[in-house]
């Protein structure tokens, strides 16, 4: 791996650690999912987030993002969504990878401004 990319299958993997953390002790608060089990969900729902993540670091191009960083907030984004007892949308997870992006942009540029 690069200093600053990440493989989609690394993505992925982040994600589904970060959701992992959804157990059956906040089943109540998980959305409802007919005839699919709470494992099934986190691996789809990492596979289709990280894709969309993925998607996004190739088309931005961009050297200043600390792409790590920027996955640990898109992922605590998700999963936080999920807690509220919502599926993110695909248009969901691409604000939520924009935003994750954005923020770490601005850190970034925060400690750049801090070093002149």
């Amino acid at each position: 791996m690069s200093k600053n990319t990440l493989y989609y299958g690394e993505i992925v993997a982040r994600i589904a650690i970060r959701l992992s953390s959804l157990n059956h002790a906040n089943d109540n608060q998980l959305p409802p999912q007919k005839d699919v089990s709470l494992e099934d969900m986190i691996c789809d729902l990492s596979a289709d987030s990280g894709r969309i993540f993925d998607q996004l670091e190739d088309l931005s191009g961009e050297h200043f993002i600390d792409w790590l960083s920027a996955l640990e907030h898109y992922s605590d984004a998700i999963r936080s969504f999920i807690l509220n007892g919502r599926m993110p949308s695909t248009v969901d997870m691409i604000s939520m990878a924009s935003k994750s992006i954005e923020v770490s942009r601005a850190k970034r540029l925060d400690k750049a401004k801090q070093l002149l």
